[in-house]
């Protein structure tokens, strides 16, 4: 259910997030630490929050969000328009300064 989620502007939601660092664990530890989250370790650990989590991921980048998963009305449309901007990626991910968002349904 879509409402569980961080509700953005016009329908966009934010589902989900991933964080590049040089020590993923020890990054999602902190962050868990942190905001209170539950940490779930494994090969790319997760800190579960009640609307959604953040995924940690190794990398050599000064580190950032590299990213996001969204929930929207029709994505197909938003795909579309991203496809003739040039910026699709993907079957369902458009990228952005950098920044891999990955779209799926809302609801």
């Amino acid at each position: 259910m879509v409402s569980k989620y961080v509700s953005l502007i016009g329908g966009l939601v934010l589902v989900a997030s991933s964080i590049v660092a040089a020590d993923p664990l020890a990054t999602a530890t902190r962050w868990t630490e942190l905001f209170e989250g539950r940490l779930e370790p494994g090969a790319t650990p997760q800190m579960m929050v009640d609307r959604g989590h953040v995924k940690f991921v190794r990398g050599t980048t000064a580190g950032g969000i590299i990213g996001l998963d969204l929930a929207v009305h029709h994505p197909k449309s938003h795909l579309d328009r991203a496809e003739k901007l040039g910026i699709r990626t993907g079957t369902s991910a458009v990228r952005i300064g950098g920044t891999e968002m990955r779209v799926r349904e809302a609801g």
